[in-house]
């Protein structure tokens, strides 16, 4: 009965080696995670849009990522605007998490964001750029 219970168990543990080798093979050279949102604004002429670019896929907890929003308004690239970020979960009450992005290139935006559990987040993204302030959010999973 040992020797049966022992092989069961090395199978099962070969059988998650070779599951783990396998994502890893498909985690080698990983896909950029990126979300794109766009908002009219107020002058319906013109839209401010944004793209989000994470620079892990997966994204997991306790890691520290950096996060790259390109934001235009129109065709341009909307430059000197302030954005915060509020890391949260949609589906618990949680503290507030914000983080600022810096202006690293003319309408790129860039900061480094830690995740403290594997979930659904919600990036609620607040930009305020030519006097007016734009609400945005990308939702993201986090292993």
């Amino acid at each position: 009965m040992k020797k049966i219970l022992i092989s069961i168990l090395l199978i099962g543990f070969m059988g998650c080696d070779k599951s783990d080798n396998d994502s890893r093979k498909n985690n080698e050279n990983p896909t950029v995670e990126k979300k794109e949102i766009k908002i009219s604004s107020e002058n319906a002429t013109k839209e401010i849009s944004a793209n989000l670019n994470i620079n892990k896929n997966p994204i997991n907890k306790m890691i520290p990522v950096n996060l790259k929003l390109s934001l235009k308004y129109g065709k341009l690239n909307a430059e000197k605007a302030n954005i915060e970020m509020d890391l949260t979960m949609p589906e618990m009450t949680m503290p507030k998490n914000v983080i600022k992005l810096k202006e690293s290139l003319p309408g790129i935006y860039s900061g480094d964001a830690m995740f403290t559990m594997s979930g659904n987040w919600r990036l609620m993204t607040y930009v305020n750029y030519n006097g007016k302030k734009y609400d945005m959010y990308f939702d993201i999973k986090v292993q």
